[in-house]
Formats: C-alpha cells, structure tokens, sequence
C-alpha cells in the first residue's frame, strides 16, 4: 500500500527493516521548485472564504499546512492538541477543521471532530 501510494504520486517508497527492531519507511517524491509552480501544476482548488483551524502537535507539519491554507486565502488558527484546539473552536467561528488523528494527550483528531460539530455544526471537517 505505502509503495502505491508512493508511485501513484509519482515517487517511490524504501524500506529498511531489522529484525527485532522494527521497520523504516522512507517515502520520496518528486519536488516543485516554488509554490507558483505547484498551484499551476494542480488542478484549482476552489475553497470558500472563511477561517481554518489546524491542529497538529508536529511544527513542521503544522507550519507547512497553515502556510498551504493562507496561500488559498483562509484565515488560519493553530493549536497543539486537541484541547487548546477545543477551546479555540469555543472561542471563535471556525468554518474548516484540519486535524490530525494521532494527537497527543487530551484527545484524538477524531474525538476532536465529533466536540466540533456539536460547538459548531456547520465546521467542515478533515482529518
């Protein structure tokens, strides 16, 4: 599945893996020079204006997402974890949920959606 998922998006995938230790997945794919070239690359992505919250406990990941969604104009909101991500969805309207679905302690992306909905029923949701 990782070296399809790998070669469907035009890469490939390496594993490494010892006995009693475990596995290593190295997924590689190909890089676009500049954010100009990757929106002229894909197909338009149509997205309504509005604010984003992304919550991810990765910096680098989170930072990588929340520039993607500025760059599609959203306004974007970011949280650690699920909690400090609770407690902003309860603070503010949020029209777009980004979570990831292993956080750290305090619940997991999945829950966090589920809390979402009820604080905020109309939220669009991606985990």
């Amino acid at each position: 599945m990782v070296q399809g998922f790998a070669r469907q998006s035009g890469g490939d995938a390496r594993v490494t893996s010892v006995l009693h230790e475990g596995s290593c997945f190295e997924l590689l794919f190909p890089a676009i020079a500049t954010m100009e070239a990757a929106r002229e690359a894909q197909e338009p992505i149509w997205v309504e204006p509005g604010t984003a919250l992304v919550v991810e406990d990765n910096p680098g990941a989170r930072t990588t997402a929340c520039r993607a969604l500025q760059a599609l104009g959203l306004d974007v909101l970011e949280a650690v974890d699920a909690s400090s991500g609770l407690h902003l969805l309860g603070q503010t309207r949020v029209d777009y949920l980004i979570a990831n679905l292993m956080l750290p302690a305090g619940g997991n992306g999945a829950d966090l959606a589920q809390a979402a909905l009820r604080v905020q029923p109309k939220i669009s949701v991606v985990q």
